[in-house]
C-alpha cells in the first residue's frame, strides 16, 4: 500500500505560519503488510538540493505527532515500510522496526519539526532499528535531520539483518549551527548486526556526527 498526500489549506491540521499540516495521532500506526508513506507526494514539498555534508533544506509539509510525549509509538513498522518526507514527534520512538523488513527512513525530520531547526515536540527515542533497516540513501535529496530525541537518535531494539546509514545528519539542526541539546546518542548499536555500513567511501554517504551528549556512535 501507498499512502500520498492531497492537501489544501482549509483541511484540519493546517498551519498558516508554516504553510504544513500538523497530525496529532489518537494511537499508533501500525502496518502488517508493506507500507509506503510518502510526505514528497504533497504539493510545495520539495527535496533538499545543498550538496553533500552542507546544511539539509527540505521543505516537508507534513507533522506527525504521538498523543502524549514519550508513551506512544509513531509508526510501529511490523511488514515492510518505507517512510520519506515526514516529520515525526513527541513520540516513544518515532518508528519502532521489527524483522524482517526492508525498511527504508529518507528524506524525513525525526524529533525535529518541519523547519528542521528546532525540536518543540521531542521524540524519547528516534528509530528503533531492526530487520533490514536503511536509513538515508547516501544521497542529499535523501538525507535525513535526526536530532532531539531524548535517548538517542537510532537505537537497536530488535536484531539486525542489515544495516544502512549514509548522508544524514545526527545531532544537528538542519542548518549544522546548533544542536537541541537533547540527544544522548547519535546511534546505538548492541548486537548483532551483520552487514551493517555507518557512511562510506563517498562524501554523499557521509553522515554528520555531532553535538550529541555522550556518544556519537557507541556499540555495545
Amino acid at each position: 500500500d501507498r499512502l500520498e498526500f492531497d492537501l489544501v489549506d482549509t483541511d484540519p491540521g493546517f498551519q498558516p505560519t508554516t504553510a504544513h499540516w500538523l497530525f496529532s495521532l489518537g494511537s499508533e500506526l501500525q502496518n502488517l503488510g508493506a507500507l509506503e508513506i510518502d510526505g514528497f507526494s504533497q504539493l510545495g514539498a520539495q527535496r533538499n538540493a545543498n550538496p553533500s555534508l552542507a546544511p539539509v533544506a527540505h521543505t516537508l509539509k507534513v507533522e506527525i505527532r504521538g498523543p502524549v510525549p514519550g508513551t506512544t509509538n509513531c509508526i510501529l513498522a511490523i511488514g515492510s515500510l518505507t517512510v520519506r518526507g515526514l516529520a515525526l514527534g513527541n513520540c516513544n520512538q518515532a518508528i519502532f522496526m521489527f524483522e524482517p523488513g526492508p525498511h527504508l527512513v529518507e528524506g524525513s525530520h525525526i524529533g525535529v519539526d518541519v523547519t528542521g531547526l528546532s525540536s518543540p515536540a521531542p521524540n524519547r527515542m528516534g528509530v528503533a532499528l531492526g530487520g533490514d533497516a536503511t536509513i538515508g540513501l547516501g544521497t542529499p535529496a535523501s538525507a535525513n535531520v535526526i536530532a532531539g530525541n531524548r535517548a538517542g537518535g537510532l537505537v537497536q531494539l530488535r536484531a539486525l539483518s542489515r544495516l544502512r546509514i549514509q548522508g544524514n545528519i545526527i545531532g544537528p539542526i538542519a542548518s549544522l549551527t546548533s544542536t537541541p541539546g537533547l540527544q544522548d546518542y547519535g546511534i546505538q548499536l548492541q548486537g548483532p548486526f551483520p552487514d551493517s555500513l555507518i557512511g562510506g567511501p563517498t562524501a554523499e554517504q557521509a553522515n554528520t556526527i555531532s553535538g550529541n551528549a555522550f556518544n556519537g556512535i557507541l556499540v555495545t
